[in-house]
Formats: structure tokens, C-alpha cells, sequence
């Protein structure tokens, strides 16, 4: 997997529609503590079929496992 692509397709769809996120399910992982982070990165996860690991200090994407290979393929043309 393309680190470079994921944190393009990433910025793009948090400057659409992600920052918008402030609200976090329960069905979220607790990843970086602040709420509303957690719930832009579930919900990242759920639009593009995509989960990411962070690295410890939440600055960048260390790996990237596409759980949805279709629905991943069609959230990157529409965010790419």
C-alpha cells in the first residue's frame, strides 16, 4: 500500500467533509483520547473501507490495511 496515496486521499477528504466530525459513536476505537479525532478516524475508516495505524505521537501514518478493496477503490478515485 502507497503511504504517499493514503495521506493524499486522507487531507482531502478531512478538508470535504471530515472536519465536520465532532461527535464520536460508541462504536469507535479510543486511539488518540480526543474525541473528536477518534470519531474523524472511525469515520474515515467506515467511508473508505481503510484502517490506519497511527504512530505514538499521532503525527503520521506508519501502515494502512485496506478491510474493503472496492469500496477503498472508489473512495480514492472520488477523493484523489
Amino acid at each position: 500500500m502507497d503511504l504517499a496515496l493514503v495521506k493524499k486521499v486522507l487531507l482531502n477528504w478531512h478538508s470535504g467533509t471530515g472536519y465536520k466530525i465532532k461527535n464520536c459513536p460508541p462504536e469507535s476505537k479510543f486511539i488518540t483520547g480526543y474525541p473528536s479525532t477518534d470519531a474523524q478516524l472511525h469515520q474515515f475508516q467506515v467511508d473508505s473501507g481503510c484502517e490506519i495505524t497511527l504512530s505514538k505521537n499521532w503525527t503520521s501514518i506508519e501502515k494502512c490495511l485496506v478491510l474493503d478493496e472496492e469500496k477503498f477503490l472508489m473512495f480514492v478515485l472520488k477523493w484523489s
